[in-house]
């Protein structure tokens, strides 16, 4: 049986062969390389892109939670007044229009939502891995929870709410709320209102307590809820620095 011999090709050095591999070798490296710079480019302008969004939400939620502890600050006062007089005083002892101001307050209730369409498309598409810094992701975690456990607050309060309302609707007519329903009644609006002889229906003081007890609540459940929003801001706040220094965005 003949055996056949593989030789180098007849004029080819051992040399030509081992560049030919060399280049071969570069090749591969630089196309992977180039495929990996490609890969990290995309990443970056997608977490750049996402980064911007977030942006975006956080500055809607920080004006809305500014909003809402404005109003906090404004309400709550308003249904302390209604929880003292109701406790200290006789229905008699004022004009029908002051008892309906301070009460027209006693059902106001917040539900912050969060425009979280961003970070859940980050979570549900895995696409948080695209943010290279663990401080951005911690940061990020940290304020999808405090603002999931905002809305948990409107499930604890709603009970007290609906009780008051439902006292209240059988001592105070609501259609006589409507000419001070606006936050931005003017203040001589108001003050004539207050003197207006607006009847009950229902004197019963008892009622009335019992009302005012649940205001109590409420008042207690707004300390909480400013103080929820107040610990939103700050966190709100260290995402957007974070993430402007991040990306360097305005």
């Amino acid at each position: 049986m003949e055996v056949h011999h593989h030789t180098l090709t007849p004029g080819k050095k051992w040399t030509h062969y081992f560049w030919e591999f060399l280049m071969l070798f570069l090749a591969v490296t630089l196309g992977f390389f180039m495929e990996n710079q490609r890969e990290h480019y995309v990443e970056r302008q997608r977490a750049h892109e996402f980064a911007e969004s977030l942006v975006a939400d956080l500055k809607k939620d920080t004006a809305q939670l500014i909003s809402d502890i404005k109003q906090i600050d404004f309400v709550a006062p308003r249904i302390d007044t209604f929880r003292v007089l109701a406790q200290t005083k006789k229905i008699s002892d004022f004009p029908g229009g002051t008892w309906y101001y301070y009460a027209r307050f006693t059902s106001w209730y917040f539900s912050f939502n969060s425009n979280n369409a961003t970070i859940e498309q980050l979570k549900s598409s895995g696409s948080l891995r695209y943010f290279k810094n663990k401080e951005v992701i911690n940061a990020i975690a940290q304020y999808d929870k405090v603002c999931r456990s905002i809305k948990d607050l409107y499930n604890y309060e709603q009970p007290i709410i609906n009780s008051t309302i439902e006292l209240r609707s059988k001592i105070f007519n609501a259609f006589n709320f409507d000419p001070i329903m606006d936050f931005n009644t003017s203040r001589e609006k108001i003050d004539s209102f207050m003197q207006m002889d607006i009847k009950f229906l229902d004197n019963n003081l008892s009622k009335l307590i019992e009302m005012a007890n649940y205001c109590q609540a409420t008042i207690k459940d707004y300390k909480n809820r400013k103080f929820a929003y107040q610990q939103t801001l700050l966190l709100a706040g260290d995402l957007l620095q974070l993430l402007k220094k991040e990306y360097h965005l305005k």
